[in-house]
């Protein structure tokens, strides 16, 4: 049939039809290859990309102990990010990490004489940061950094971001001492409320195939072995905890209160090895650095307190079981908790 085709067609078109054929494309060809020439010898523009792109300066140094500071001199915010290692966090405070990130910014603060309940809290941030974020760094999958985060937990940051003016500046540093230091758990219907909104994101995710696919292909890269890799996310052992804390809120209310204390406590004790990231118009730091050197230097005070045993010791009472009833494939590799 195709050969019957291409007989019609050139019967059709006869002998003058395929010579104007031809010739329209050997002109084609000869177009092309004048085409390519000439762009090969365009010039360079004398506009560098930043120029077209418009990026502005950034200058990067570091000569503060333990801070690093990024300047920006056409900026008009500042991110203030405070970097806490977490490496040794202890196995059963990981699977409530998120739950007391959340709470970070949502419960009551009470900070020397100043207290503050989480409406008048929520209402101060919402006045001055733009943007506050809490997450664990260097997690290998989204569904570790945003719900379970037990492998490779190294760091702790919290991030806020807000006007480069000399009273939100000192504002910002004075919202990471309430939350660092003033942070009380004191209000259980808060803690629920939060662990209702966490399950039911946490439900949402694990209906998404994709995120279940991510948690699988999660546990097989880190694995030191290609053949031994679990069934048992840990997405699912968050999911378990979070069902039994919402169906009996009240059972296991000292259980979580001390799990959530013994985090902070934790944090505390590591603001001796913290790392402090400025990223804006360093010349309203620079010019008030007294402000950051305070806070820095209460850091060092407050993570040199001694706690002693029975303050970071477990309220007994009964644990609440968040083993999973998924099927476990191979062992479980040891960077998986």
């Amino acid at each position: 049939q195709e050969e019957q085709r291409i007989a019609q067609r050139r019967d059709s078109l006869g002998p003058n039809g395929l010579k104007k054929l031809k010739d329209e494309l050997d002109q084609a060809r000869s177009n092309n290859k004048k085409s390519c020439s000439e762009c090969g010898n365009i010039p360079h523009l004398p506009i560098t990309i930043s120029d077209q792109l418009h990026l502005p300066p950034i200058e990067y140094y570091s000569n503060k102990d333990e801070v690093d500071l990024f300047h920006s001199p056409t900026s008009h915010f500042i991110r203030y990010t405070l970097h806490i290692p977490m490496k040794n966090l202890p196995l059963d405070l990981q699977l409530y990490l998120p739950l007391f990130s959340n709470l970070l910014f949502h419960t009551s603060i009470q900070y020397e004489n100043i207290h503050l309940d989480k409406f008048n809290f929520c209402e101060l941030i919402s006045r001055d940061i733009l943007s506050c974020s809490v997450s664990n760094e260097q997690s290998p999958s989204p569904i570790q950094s945003s719900y379970v985060t037990a492998h490779y937990i190294d760091t702790f940051a919290i991030s806020l971001q807000s006007i480069s003016t000399d009273e939100i500046y000192k504002n910002t540093i004075d919202y990471f001492r309430y939350v660092l230091f003033g942070t009380i758990f004191n209000d259980h219907k808060i803690i629920i409320e939060e662990c209702e909104k966490e399950l039911k994101n946490l439900i949402e995710a694990i209906q998404d195939g994709h995120t279940i696919h991510l948690g699988f292909f999660n546990s097989l890269i880190h694995s030191t072995n290609s053949n031994s890799y679990y069934h048992q996310t840990n997405i699912f052992s968050q999911k378990n905890l979070l069902e039994k804390i919402c169906k009996q809120p009240d059972k296991y209310q000292n259980e979580i209160l001390s799990k959530l204390e013994r985090i902070r406590l934790f944090i505390l004790k590591n603001l001796s090895q913290m790392h402090f990231t400025l990223c804006g118009n360093m010349d309203l730091i620079e010019g008030n650095w007294n402000i950051v050197e305070q806070f820095m230097n209460e850091c060092k005070t407050k993570s040199q307190i001694e706690i002693e045993d029975n303050q970071i010791k477990e309220t007994k009472g009964k644990q609440i079981p968040t083993s999973s009833p998924a099927i476990i494939i191979g062992s479980q590799h040891e960077e998986s908790g």
